[in-house]
């Protein structure tokens, strides 16, 4: 018997849901010949699963005193009115995800108070100009695991946010995006 063991990390390349490595192992049956009528092949195959987590993110807003079935793509409000946003993540996949990484671009006009709950962890691009309202992003990595098996594969990072004053507003309708930008299928890089 000879046994021959090594490790392979899947790249994002990989397209089938199950790709195989295949070993063949040739031999002659005598020795020192290479006559093809000498030679012996054994061949064998070994399909992994690929464990893919897909999450998506979905960002709403609804006037903070609104009742939480309001949220919707977009909201509006005089320059005083105040915000909650839900940055929902989800993950499709067939795995859970760790390591998921937030982008918010939290535009300027709209102030937020960054000591909230939903920013425990976060990081800032400029934590003060978000608390002003001139704008910023705010990142945050969720360690994880994110399930894929519903209920539990829906997270929501939720925050207030309110209009500066009127007089420093500078358009009419702001933009609030976030992204997924990172994700894995393992706590550890990939390596299971």
């Amino acid at each position: 018997t000879i046994t021959v063991t090594y490790q392979a990390r899947l790249t994002p390349d990989a397209a089938a849901a199950a790709p195989s490595n295949t070993a063949a192992f040739t031999w002659s049956k005598i020795d020192g010949s290479t006559a093809t009528a000498d030679r012996r092949t054994a061949q064998t195959t070994a399909s992994v699963t690929l464990l893919n987590p897909r999450v998506t993110v979905a960002k709403l807003v609804k006037a903070t005193s609104a009742a939480d079935s309001t949220y919707a793509g977009t909201a509006s409000g005089d320059a005083d009115q105040s915000f909650t946003f839900r940055v929902r993540l989800t993950n499709a996949g067939n795995t859970p995800a760790y390591g998921i990484t937030v982008t918010d671009t939290v535009p300027a006009g709209l102030r937020v108070d960054t000591t909230q709950a939903a920013f425990a962890g976060a990081m800032f691009s400029d934590e003060t100009a978000i608390r002003e309202g001139r704008g910023g992003t705010v990142r945050w990595v969720l360690a994880g695991p994110l399930s894929n098996l519903s209920p539990s594969n829906t997270t929501d990072l939720t925050y207030r946010g309110t209009f500066v004053a009127s007089s420093e507003l500078r358009s009419t309708a702001l933009a609030n995006t976030a992204t997924v930008t990172q994700y894995a299928s393992a706590a550890t890089g990939g390596w299971v």
